[in-house]
């Protein structure tokens, strides 16, 4: 991992942008937010929290940025992704989604004209150890589905929602986003709305079959 460099001078590359171009963090923000409108609602809330946070820890060391081209790889790398790993102690992977999250606003800007390329791959998310997720025994995932009550409507409802994640392995997003139109029980599989407004089938066996059936009749 790179060691934070020792009192760097912060800089605004000279960079050819016509004033009337010039933009401040705060309405970058604001513009690219608008322009996400047609992204899923929880990839918007991300971004939306990720910016917030890269505004709150400038805001810790008393910067306002009164133009976005001061958002250089040295002023991010020192005053924002080191700050957060060094002053504040955030975890990796929080420090690497919000830095994916400034590339996606480095990116805009640079379509937009705002910034004169692109440099958001200059921006390097840091390295993570790899964690090794532990997985449910058969005896535990067993357990976990008996739990529910299914002479409920609710403890079908979940039991169900169990079932489904467990069979498909599909995101909670993506279980919540189904609608009764998408289960097509006769055809054994049901349209899933994925990221990006991407649809695809996902085929469920005879069991869940049974499962969707009693539950869509309750």
């Amino acid at each position: 991992m790179a060691k934070r460099r020792k009192n760097t001078v912060d800089f605004i590359e000279e960079l050819a942008i016509p004033e009337e171009r010039v933009l401040t963090l705060v309405n970058a923000r604001a513009q690219f937010l608008r322009d996400i409108r047609g992204l899923a609602k929880q990839t918007q809330r991300w971004h939306k929290e990720t910016l917030n946070a890269l505004e709150k820890v400038l805001g810790m060391q008393d910067i306002v940025v009164e133009d976005c081209r001061k958002l250089t790889v040295p002023f991010l790398k020192e005053r924002f992704v080191f700050y957060m790993l060094e002053d504040l102690g955030l975890k990796v992977n929080t420090i690497n989604g919000r830095i994916r999250s400034v590339r996606a606003l480095i990116q805009f800007l640079h379509r937009e004209n705002y910034l004169p390329r692109d440099y958001s791959t200059d921006l390097p998310v840091l390295k993570a150890e790899k964690v090794i997720i532990q997985t449910f025994s058969e005896d535990e995932v067993s357990r976990l589905l008996r739990q529910p009550d299914q002479t409920t409507f609710t403890g079908l409802r979940d039991y169900t929602m169990m079932l489904l994640l467990l069979e498909t392995g599909i995101r909670i997003s993506e279980l919540v986003g189904i609608q009764m139109a998408d289960i097509r029980i006769r055809d054994g599989n049901i349209l899933v709305h994925g990221k990006g407004s991407k649809r695809r089938l996902v085929p469920i066996q005879s069991k869940m079959r049974q499962v969707l059936q009693k539950y869509m009749r309750e």
